[in-house]
């Protein structure tokens, strides 16, 4: 008995060392880059909604070598949740553990992983590829392991046109579990989850030409 009540009192411990050992950094939704307006059947959402870059911008990190202060391009995985234009604190998490609302796990996060490295930037640079990427984010998050195809299954998407469709069937046709992408997720209870490139070693491409160009929508809400 005593043997256990020590092995609990350690596994205590360490629990409360990992604890305050996480990362946190206060985020701000400050608009959308490249994408568009699309509609979306699923369990979480269903009605139009934006795909594509969203801007936000980090602030206050409790450790800027794991996670950097400034503007990034992001990409939100969680079809329950809102951005929301104030400053929230968020912990900067693996992205197999988003959403939160249901984390996707080892295996899709691997398939984003695989994405990002087959698009290699493109996906900030112009709307098609970006609401291309950003529903094929979803996707995954969604159905990978029964079938990726944005006709079918718990996320069905529409009101893209044919160019969307194709680079969605190229980054579905790049997953192999190989990629090395750098991406890591901010996550919250209470608002959307991002799946951020290049954090811990500077802001995502294009991030900060982005916030130049976005026409910035401030706190306004916007499903993403």
């Amino acid at each position: 008995m005593k043997s256990m009540t020590t092995a609990v009192s350690v596994f205590a411990t360490a629990a409360i060392c990992a604890a305050a050992s996480a990362t946190t950094v206060d985020v701000q939704f400050t608009g959308t880059g490249p994408g568009q307006g699309v509609n979306i059947v699923s369990p979480g959402f269903n009605g139009g909604v934006f795909a594509g870059v969203i801007l936000i911008n980090a602030t206050n990190s409790s450790n800027t070598v794991a996670f950097q202060n400034g503007a990034y391009a992001v990409f939100c995985c969680d079809l329950y949740q809102y951005a929301n234009g104030g400053v929230n604190q968020y912990n900067v998490v693996p992205v197999s553990t988003m959403p939160t609302s249901a984390p996707m796990g080892a295996a899709a996060a691997q398939a984003i992983n695989d994405m990002y490295v087959f698009a290699a930037g493109n996906q900030y640079l112009t709307a098609d590829y970006a609401t291309a990427f950003q529903l094929a984010v979803w996707e995954v998050v969604t159905d990978f392991g029964f079938g990726l195809d944005l006709s079918t299954g718990l996320v069905q998407a529409s009101g893209y046109n044919g160019t969307v469709g194709a680079i969605s069937s190229a980054l579905f046709a790049s997953i192999n579990g190989l990629g090395n992408a750098n991406i890591q997720g901010v996550s919250s209870i209470y608002h959307q989850d991002y799946i951020v490139e290049n954090s811990g070693n500077i802001p995502a491409p294009g991030a900060m030409a982005l916030v130049g160009l976005a026409g910035l929508i401030g706190n306004r809400r916007r499903h993403a």
